[in-house]
């Protein structure tokens, strides 16, 4: 008797210590069906970008028919985009309940039907809600999954693939500032509206495509499968004793006996059966793994940046896949909580990366960025209209900044992976010329200078866009890279909700656009010239030192997982093949 209850109770411990245990991951096939995936998610960033980006088409149409200033209309188009930047939290919770595929598709009709009842407004303040809002969660429920599950399939080839799936971006704005000013104009605004909800339900088909990877069977389970019938009889035993405890009602023993031979032949029966049917169950139904489950979910940069990956990928995947012992309890003693309330937690513990201040510089920075980042999309086609550029001509600025930041995206993602260049270094620099190129946009008052500014801009900015996750890596390490871009978004998202209408505001008052991509264009600058100061904010925390071995250790760990030394201090490594290839380099 005492016997079954240790072998019991040793049982129940080995389950709860579980989930403190690193989770197994299938490999990455890095090709294969990974290719269609980068399909779908380049054809989710084609429409989903292409619609949000083109809002400057619609702009004019939108003045005029709400006979609304600026200032107020262009509530729409921040909306959408800043709400789509600062869903990220909430694509993470569903995309981790319900799989990619499903929040792609669930996506795709809320941002289609949202743009479908924008048709029946009957006043701005409820296109704020079903064009701006309920439009940009949709969309940020169809871009997390697209930029989560690349990562997932690919490893070796990560970058190259990411690279091919948001270059979608660029070419879709390119394609839909002019396809939507045609469509203005062919079928009026409600018109255009109706068939861009019908392209963004395709994103429904092109999720389809995000087929979850599975865990191998494991053939060790089908050697110990004969040997079930004493894990029965236990399993028996135990739950007739529950049974025998809680069954305080029956006042004689006999009957108890009786009872309990009746119950074992019956449970016997039940349990076998249930055994069985959890061992089909088990062989037909691989266990399907979140692509977040990985801490590297969100880099798109190339994993050989990582030292820890160069010289032990083993010891990085597991990196990658382990939890936190504290985390890893509370979810397994809690699992009946609910996800947002696990997820109120964490971000209460995320709050503290502002403490550190690196990362509360780079957020500033990436705040100040964001005010001047959707202006010139909203503003720069009514501004052509106001030199007399005709419609056609103007909605090709918007093209021409789609296809530039294709290029840009790509030519500063080959560049940050050159060893000669400082990748921070590149980011500040090339964020200050962006604001530059703002700023003289005032200047501009003929097509061809127009042009250039677009093209610059395009150019310039895809270095936001596509190298924050990889310089956040270098100035936090993979570990932190999660909790920080989540934070990041919450900024980035408020800071283009409100940019916009200020910049509205502005020609409102003054009459003229030239005011408004001044300052936006001195804060993006301000952004870039900024992040200058972090080599001297490393190099004074440096200079403090380290007051135990554990923070020398965590330290450590930071820099094998991607964030860069800087100052003298010396660190304690953790992987002595990580140190020895250090060394090499």
């Amino acid at each position: 008797m005492s016997a079954t209850e240790s072998g019991v109770t040793t049982k129940t411990k080995k389950k709860k210590k579980a989930p403190a245990e690193p989770q197994a991951l299938p490999t990455p096939p890095d090709g294969g069906w990974g290719w269609m995936v980068v399909f779908g998610s380049f054809m989710i960033h084609v429409v989903a970008d292409g619609v949000a980006y083109s809002f400057g088409v619609f702009l004019p149409t939108f003045l005029t028919y709400f006979d609304a200033p600026r200032s107020e209309t262009a509530w729409l188009g921040s909306l959408m985009i800043g709400v789509t930047w600062g869903s990220g939290p909430i694509g993470s919770i569903v995309t981790n309940k319900f799989g990619c595929r499903v929040t792609t598709c669930l996506g795709a009709v809320l941002s289609a039907g949202a743009f479908i009842i924008s048709i029946f407004a009957p006043n701005i303040w409820f296109m704020y809600f079903s064009f701006g809002i309920l439009a940009g969660l949709g969309l940020g429920l169809i871009y997390l999954p697209a930029i989560v599950i690349v990562t997932f399939y690919f490893e070796k080839k990560r970058a190259f693939a990411t690279g091919i799936a948001v270059c979608g971006s660029g070419i879709g704005t390119f394609i839909f500032a002019p396809l939507s000013q045609f469509l203005v104009n062919e079928y009026g605004w409600k018109g255009a509206v109706l068939i861009e909800a019908g392209l963004l339900l395709n994103c429904c088909i092109f999720g389809l495509l995000f087929r979850p990877l599975t865990l191998p069977r494991e053939p060790k389970e089908e050697e110990e499968a004969p040997a079930t019938e004493m894990q029965i009889v236990n399993k028996n035993v135990a739950v007739l004793k529950k049974r025998e405890r809680s069954n305080t009602t029956c006042s004689a023993e006999e009957t108890g006996k009786e009872t309990n031979l009746d119950s074992t032949r019956a449970f016997s029966s039940d349990m076998h059966l249930h055994h069985s049917g959890e061992h089909h169950e088990h062989h037909h139904k691989p266990k399907e793994i979140s692509p977040l489950s990985r801490k590297d979910a969100f880099y798109s940069g190339s994993l050989h940046n990582i030292p820890l990956y160069r010289s032990n990928p083993a010891m990085y995947i597991q990196s990658m896949t382990s939890l936190p012992s504290s985390e890893s309890s509370e979810e397994a003693e809690g699992g009946r909580c609910s996800a947002i309330g696990r997820w109120c937690r964490h971000q209460g513990r995320h709050l503290g990366l502002l403490a550190d201040p690196v990362f509360l510089l780079f957020t500033v920075s990436n705040f100040l960025t964001s005010l001047g980042f959707c202006v010139p999309y909203i503003y720069l086609p009514d501004l052509a209209h106001q030199l007399g550029i005709d419609e056609q001509r103007s909605a090709l600025l918007i093209s021409v900044i789609g296809i530039a930041n294709t290029i840009g995206r790509v030519v500063f993602g080959w560049m940050s992976d050159l060893k000669c260049v400082n990748r921070l270094v590149l980011y500040n620099t090339v964020l200050t010329l962006c604001g530059i190129s703002t700023a003289l946009c005032a200047f501009c008052v003929i097509f061809p200078m127009l042009c250039v500014y677009a093209a610059a801009f395009g150019m310039f900015i895809g270095v936001y866009v596509g190298l924050t996750s990889v310089v956040l890596v270098d100035l936090l390490g993979l570990d932190k890279l999660t909790n920080a871009l989540g934070l990041l978004l919450l900024f980035q998202g408020a800071a283009a909700v409100i940019g916009p209408p200020i910049a509205g505001k502005m020609y409102d008052v003054r009459g003229s656009y030239d005011d408004a991509f001044y300052l936006m264009g001195a804060l993006v600058a301000l952004s870039g010239l900024m992040l200058f100061a972090i080599p001297c904010l490393q190099r004074r925390q440096a200079k403090q030192g380290h007051h135990s071995p554990d923070e020398d250790i965590i330290e450590q760990r930071d820099i094998d997982l991607g964030k860069k030394a800087i100052g003298s201090a010396s660190y304690l490594p953790v992987a002595q093949d990580a140190h020895n290839h250090a060394a090499d380099c």
